[in-house]
């Protein structure tokens, strides 16, 4: 599947052989439900989430502590 996509087999970095595919936005400006440190918690998430190279990636096990999942206390 990824021979037809991608540069080569050893593809470390990743790189798409069809650029402009690729729409030409950032995810920092696709998140405007979000506001402030929740926003920044959540990019951070994402952006851990979808590391291109699987040995390098978190595990979904990793993630599950990211602060952007966690409960926020509220008072009562």
């Amino acid at each position: 599947i990824t021979d037809g996509f991608f540069s080569d087999s050893r593809n470390i970095l990743g790189r798409f052989l069809y650029e402009e595919m690729i729409p030409d936005r950032k995810l920092g400006d696709t998140v405007s439900f979000l506001e402030g440190e929740e926003r920044e918690a959540f990019l951070d998430l994402a952006k851990q989430m979808l590391v291109w190279h699987p040995n390098i990636r978190k595990t979904a096990g990793q993630l599950a502590g990211h602060p952007f999942l966690q409960l926020k206390q509220t008072s009562v």
